[in-house]
């Protein structure tokens, strides 16, 4: 029997805060995100993040301990708050610390007095505001007491599974020589053109070219180090070899976009992997991830299990549906969740082997970092590549997500519209940004790719608009009506594009002659099409019958959005027409060139100047020669007056004018 393991000497862990205080110094960050001054300024913009060390060194040499809201959000999503009075202090650190670098006066000093008092005002009432009952304060101390239970149990089989490692390794020549021979046959595995797809795998990414992957990946592997292990006799089962291998596959499948060469590897080798585990008759456990809840406890080897359903609580659940989860840090909402696949693990409370899923998450909009004006859909999630471990008696029941392009049509057959959520995006946990989905069949697992969801579709599309903020106060929108439902199955052209469903119904025969000379007309014949035009028709006048009631306005907002993104839009709105486009060709054809119109003005333009010369109401008289002496005589030059010759002048300008009037028009109409 081993001996107990000894307790380290340091300190007891630190108490988290009730939740209720998150939620108010979050709150109090959001206000004084929302804080401008008369000129629209957001005061809190210079205190987002650190000062840079680069631009200002100096700044680190007066302050030794700065502070900034990026680095207080950080520290309320981690929960390493114990009070809300630890919060008001690092608050009161990054006011003090631009006061003190910052000359008395300035801008910046200014701004951080008053954010100061900000939340001197403002966290006192959030507090209270969302302080809970004294019912709902016991309840949630007993569910921060289990917490701390899960935690020592972690802690325990931790240690447990270190002082495994710590025992002397046992050399068993089968097992490395079987090691080798999978890795060898792995790394000679090559694509279509030749390229071994280990290439990227063999030696971990440089510290100094890629600082940002040892952010991202917290247990960096590569294939020499597992060769190493190897070779070292440090692997005591195919398991924990098996362990290694996939550790390192998730790792190039985390830090790597879908899609990129690395990452189709990463697939690739998996699979092949696989293969090989199962073909040495390994491949029957595999290793918890460290982190896991519910009593998944990192360390305990998990018998994956061949099901592909389980039946829990009136319910049988198969690879690819949503959940709900327990959430202990709020449980009026439970996480919404996708299972991924189903396993088998003994509790460690008792020891009995029990059912369990890994489930990837889906967050809400309060479960994520935005800014405090974004608004979202209602019951809108995002996804995420976090994956968690947890036994089947923590799932509370069944819940349905759907893509935006399936949300708007309908709902799942027997689902309650609360239950039912949309998702058109991701979320990415280490950068903090959204990023749309452009292929949902890729965010399911393989087996549930192909499923077909029998839907209640709705009589009119939903237009799910961004309102919802994502801490709902008083002044929230209200939500939205239950839509009403068919009582029929929807059009085939339903399941259609909107442009293919326009030509659908226009193929149709059409039984006014309208439409029939629309589609003899060829609506959708090129525009530069040679073949001549059909006659234009004039629509019949419609007899408006003076009872009826006018047409309900169609707005914008009562259309569907793929139906919006296929039509023309102005400042937002749809462009629209009283009739299909006809392709009817202007009968007017040109009879000049330009090059002969330009001409002809300039032929004008020189008639108009000689005119003038021989006015006589010019107030000049012509040449006279006098052929008797040989001398020129000159008319009387003083006939006349300055205002005459101006009347002349504008008189010409004005016939020149015209003229060119008149050409523009008729190059218009040639254009």
């Amino acid at each position: 029997m081993n001996p107990p393991l000894k307790r380290g000497r340091g300190r007891p862990p630190k108490p988290i805060a009730p939740e209720y205080i998150f939620k108010a110094i979050s709150a109090t960050l959001d206000a004084l995100m929302d804080l401008t001054d008369g000129a629209g300024r957001i005061l809190a913009e210079a205190f987002m993040d650190p000062v840079s060390k680069k631009d200002y060194p100096e700044y680190y040499k007066v302050i030794p301990k700065p502070m900034a809201i990026s680095l207080m959000r950080d520290k309320i999503e981690k929960r390493k708050y114990s009070n809300a009075e630890e919060f008001k202090r690092d608050v009161d650190l990054m006011v003090e610390n631009a006061k003190t670098f910052n000359r008395k006066g300035s801008m910046i000093y200014k701004d951080a007095e008053r954010i100061g008092a900000v939340v001197d005002e403002v966290l006192p009432k959030l507090v209270d505001e969302f302080r809970p009952s004294d019912e709902e304060l016991r309840r949630m101390e007993e569910e921060a007491a289990m917490r701390q239970q899960r935690l020592q149990e972690q802690t325990y089989a931790a240690q447990q599974a270190q002082a495994q490692l710590q025992r002397p390794p046992v050399q068993d020549e089968a097992l490395v020589a079987t090691m080798r021979d999978i890795l060898n046959t792995i790394e000679t595995r090559q694509d279509d053109d030749g390229r071994h797809i280990t290439e990227m795998f063999k030696e971990l990414p440089s510290q100094r070219r890629y600082p940002d992957y040892y952010q991202k990946i917290k247990r960096p592997i590569a294939l020499n180090n597992i060769h190493q292990k190897v070779s070292a006799y440090q692997y005591r089962t195919l398991t924990e070899f098996e362990a290694d291998f996939n550790q390192m596959v998730a790792n190039a499948m985390t830090y790597n976009d879908e899609g990129s060469e690395v990452y189709e590897d990463a697939v690739t080798l998996r699979m092949v992997f696989s293969e090989l585990i199962k073909s040495h008759g390994g491949g029957s456990t595999a290793v918890a991830s460290a982190g896991a809840s519910g009593g998944a406890i990192a360390g305990v080897p998990v018998l994956k299990s061949e099901m592909q359903n389980l039946a829990i609580g009136g319910e049988t659940y198969e690879i690819g549906d949503f959940v709900y989860i327990f959430n202990p840090n709020d449980p009026p909402k439970p996480t919404v969740a996708q299972i991924l696949s189903f396993w088998i693990r003994p509790k460690r409370a008792t020891g009995i082997p029990s059912p369990g899923i890994t489930v990837c998450w889906y967050l809400r909009p309060e479960q994520t970092v935005h800014r405090a004006s974004a608004k979202f859909m209602q019951n809108e999630v995002f996804k995420t590549n976090h994956a968690e471990d947890y036994f089947a008696d923590e799932i509370f029941g069944r819940c349905w997500v759907l893509f935006i392009k399936d949300y708007i049509k309908g709902k799942p057959k027997g689902a309650d519209l609360k239950d039912v959520f949309v998702c058109e995006s991701r979320y990415n946990e280490q950068v903090k940004q959204y990023s749309k989905i452009k292929n949902w069949a890729a965010c399911m697992p393989e087996q549930a790719r192909n499923r077909i969801i029998n839907m209640d579709y709705y009589e009119t599309p939903l237009v799910p608009l961004k309102i919802y903020p994502a801490f709902p106060g008083s002044d929230a929108p209200p939500p939205l009506a239950t839509p009403r439902l068919l009582d029929h199955p929807p059009d085939p052209l339903s399941a259609l594009s909107p442009k293919k469903a326009l030509q659908a119904s226009l193929s149709r025969q059409s039984s006014t002659p309208q439409l029939q000379h629309i589609a003899q007309t060829g609506l959708h014949a090129s525009p530069y099409s040679r073949a001549a035009p059909a006659p234009y028709v004039a629509p019949m006048p419609l007899q408006m019958n003076p009872t009826t009631r006018d047409p309900p306005e169609i707005t914008e907002e009562t259309i569907p959005l793929e139906t919006v993104d296929c039509f023309e839009t102005d400042q937002g709105k749809i462009k629209w027409f009283p009739a299909p486009p006809l392709d009817v060709v202007d009968s007017w054809t040109a009879t000049h060139s330009l090059e002969w119109l330009y001409r002809k003005a300039l032929e004008k333009r020189k008639a108009v100047g000689a005119a003038l010369s021989d006015d006589p109401s010019s107030g000049k008289r012509s040449k006279i020669v006098d052929t008797t002496n040989g001398v020129t005589n000159r008319g009387d030059t003083e006939v006349g007056t300055m205002k005459q010759l101006a009347e002349v002048a504008i008189k010409a300008v004005q016939q020149v004018a015209d003229e060119w009037m008149e050409e523009a028009r008729q190059l218009r109409q040639i254009v």
